[in-house]
């Protein structure tokens, strides 16, 4: 097994308990990546961020009280340098562009799978 000097460290944000242990379990089987925290909203979701400042957020859209395009755009105002990927099952174009415009360097459609959404993971670390 390769040892990673310093894993990708995540912070995921979605409503949704089994989406969040879901991909946790997903990415403990990647030794480049780990989680370090998660959220269940928007607002939870700035204070943890600003608390521990990961190297990537995973937001979902779709979540009670703050949504995560709201979250996505209070997030880039708070942190510059944060960098936000969009995980949602609501994939169309308009859902694209307000992530775009919120922040987000990246969407990834909930449909697209893990495989993609660590590929996805991968590429926005790289791109300092």
């Amino acid at each position: 097994m390769e040892i990673v000097e310093s894993p990708i460290r995540l912070v995921l944000v979605d409503d949704e308990l089994h989406v969040r242990r879901g991909l946790s379990m997903a990415f403990s089987a990647e030794d480049d990546l780990q989680v370090i925290g998660e959220a269940d909203d928007g607002n939870a979701a700035l204070a943890l961020v600003q608390e521990l400042h990961p190297d990537i957020v995973i937001m979902d859209v779709r979540m009670r009280s703050v949504d995560g395009l709201t979250a996505t755009k209070q997030l880039k105002e708070a942190e510059p340098d944060v960098r936000i990927i969009v995980l949602s099952l609501l994939d169309d174009i308009c859902t694209r562009r307000a992530a775009e415009a919120a922040g987000a360097r990246a969407f990834v459609g909930k449909q697209e799978g893990s495989e993609r959404l660590v590929t996805t993971i991968r590429e926005v670390a790289a791109a300092i």
